[in-house]
């Protein structure tokens, strides 16, 4: 037997060999002669080449949004100079309608410009523009500009991105630069310029590469982000970037590497913002077209030399064995009907018939495996379903003559009529699964039987969980776990007796409880090793059965029980649970 292994391992090693012999040494020594040199050197210069594009791209980003936001405070600055100005933040009023034309006229010549105000310290202020009024709802010496404003002791400050929602009405995306105003060493109050936010993003956008190798992006002085072109993303915590590392740039580009992404930041000495480029490492490698034209070229050449030869030396010898192997995955992959091609040399020809006999041994097997299978499970259902106990029948025929005697005829309607659909709903074929309503109304039937024999000695409760009376569950179970907590729990009590049935949801289960107040279930732990006709014998038997021929063996009846002892009339003494998946019909 060994040896026989080791012949047939040696041959098929020895035929896989001879196949890839001639394609590995062609293959190889194209990889060996050309790959590592060239990969490694266009590594490099591509490398280089990509990193100083983009910190020339970002220093020429970085110069030009420092211009822009220098026009910005030359702006603010000629604004603070005006005499008008100063008379204003220091408390007087009649210079108020000069600085406004002024604002006006300044805001008219800057189209970016979306507020432009001077705020004095006990609430007026003076703006570009007439209508606009504070919010009542917002105080703007409680803003995080107006503190660093404030600290900066007349230095200008420039905001993150953000939303302004100090004037009354108006919520537009913007980026601002505040100014404290002095009147000798006392505070008067804050120049505050409103930049709309669409006009620092048009810088960036001009300085986007075609080959989108690289983005930039912008950081505040406060760490948080003014400009990225996936902004949203950055919110809404979809997507993340190094700001504590880009943070602490210095005025000179710097190259940080965090993970697979290299940054290049420099920091502004106008504002202290930092402006930031990010190239993923893959990209950084990407072959210029030229070269990978020329490389797939090399390879395919090769490629092709070594797929012919081996495609010659190959082809006489695997093609068979190839379809014979396709057919027995096909086979495996649950295709029974698959059939071997048996054209092929008298060898492989037999392998091939020997493959189709036994397939279709295979699926005669397990056709009628699966056909006694089923009709076994149907047979055990229905068995299992028809079961009823005869005495109870014939203790309703006995109340129904004995009522129809005494002349309580609309008792005797009642009780004939649930008998009917009792019996009825017992016998009907149709589904093995129906909705928990439509068990519970069956049940109500019984329990309608019993309540007209029992009189007052016998009530019963129905809790429905709202949104399950849809939920499908099995027919004819709940009947034996009633008949079971009357006949075994309540009869033998000497106070009256109330069964209730709950239904409810657990998860993806469906949980349905029949309590009693009885006597109690005695030594519930062995209730499945006692005979029919003993105290919960084949009425639970049965109902657990059904349950795990349909459901599996994991699903079966949960039983707990107490002492009758000292509890009141209406407490629970013993609860039988269902348990298994909720089914939609």
């Amino acid at each position: 037997m060994l040896r026989r292994r080791k012949d047939r391992f040696f041959g098929r090693t020895l035929l896989r060999t001879n196949i890839l012999l001639v394609s590995l040494f062609l293959v190889l020594g194209l990889l060996i002669v050309m790959f590592p040199f060239t990969y490694q050197l266009t590594r490099r210069l591509l490398r280089d080449s990509q990193t100083n594009s983009a910190k020339q791209i970002l220093e020429q980003t970085n110069k030009s949004v420092e211009f822009y936001l220098a026009s910005m405070l030359e702006a603010a600055e000629y604004v603070a100079s005006k005499p008008s100005a100063q008379t204003f933040m220091a408390g007087g009023t009649a210079a108020r309608s000069d600085l406004e034309e002024h604002l006006q006229v300044i805001a008219g010549t800057r189209a970016d410009f979306f507020h432009l105000v001077l705020l004095r310290e006990d609430g007026q202020l003076a703006a570009s523009r007439t209508d606009l009024s504070l919010n009542p709802h917002r105080d703007y010496k409680e803003e995080d500009w107006y503190r660093r404003a404030v600290e900066a002791k007349g230095a200008a400050i420039f905001t993150s991105s953000r939303v302004e929602n100090l004037f009354l009405g108006e919520y537009p995306w913007v980026i601002t630069m505040a100014k404290a105003m002095y009147s000798g060493e006392r505070l008067t109050g804050i120049l505050l310029v409103d930049l709309k936010y669409e006009r620092i993003e048009s810088i960036f956008k001009a300085t986007r590469q075609d080959d989108n190798r690289a983005y930039f992006f912008l950081v505040g002085s406060d760490g948080r982000i003014v400009y990225h072109p996936q902004q949203q993303l950055i919110y809404s915590g979809i997507k993340s970037e190094a700001l504590d590392e880009v943070s602490v740039a210095g005025t000179d580009i710097e190259t940080i590497v965090v993970g697979d992404k290299l940054y290049i930041a420099e920091r502004s000495e106008l504002t202290d913002w930092v402006t930031v480029s990010v190239i993923n490492e893959a990209t950084l490698v990407a072959f210029p077209a030229e070269w990978i034209w020329a490389y797939a070229a090399l390879g395919l050449f090769f490629v092709g030399l070594a797929s012919l030869l081996s495609w010659l030396a190959a082809k006489r010898l695997t093609r068979p064995l190839f379809s014979l192997q396709q057919s027995m995955k096909r086979f495996e992959e649950g295709d029974l009907d698959t059939v071997a091609d048996t054209r092929a040399t008298s060898e492989i020809a037999d392998l091939g018939d020997s493959f189709n006999l036994m397939t279709s041994r295979i699926k005669d097997l397990i056709a009628e495996s699966v056909a006694a299978e089923e009709q076994k499970r149907q047979s055990e259902m229905l068995a299992l379903q028809a079961q009823i106990r005869p005495h109870f029948l014939y203790n309703t025929l006995e109340s129904i003559i004995w009522m129809s005697e005494i002349g309580e005829n609309e008792k005797v309607v009642e009780m004939t009529s649930a008998l009917s659909k009792l019996l009825r709903a017992q016998i009907a074929g149709g589904a093995e699964v129906i909705r928990l309503e439509e068990e519970i109304n069956y049940t109500r039937h019984y329990l309608t039987i019993q309540s007209l024999r029992y009189g007052d000695r016998l009530r019963y409760e129905v809790e429905i969980e709202p949104g399950l009376e849809d939920t499908g569950v099995l027919r004819l179970v709940l009947q034996p776990l009633v008949e079971n907590a009357l006949y075994h729990g309540t009869r033998h009590s000497r106070r009256n007796g109330l069964i209730r049935i709950a239904a409810k949801s657990d998860g993806d289960l469906l949980v349905i409880e029949v309590s009693d107040n009885g006597a109690g279930f005695k030594n519930a732990a062995n209730w499945r090793q006692r005979e029919p006709g003993e105290e919960g014998g084949i009425g639970l038997k049965n109902v657990e059965d059904r349950i795990v021929l349909f459901f599996g063996p994991e699903y079966k009846l949960e039983i707990e029980t107490r002492d009758r002892k000292g509890l009141a009339d209406d407490e629970m003494t013993t609860v039988i649970r269902i348990r298994h998946p909720k089914v939609t019909l």
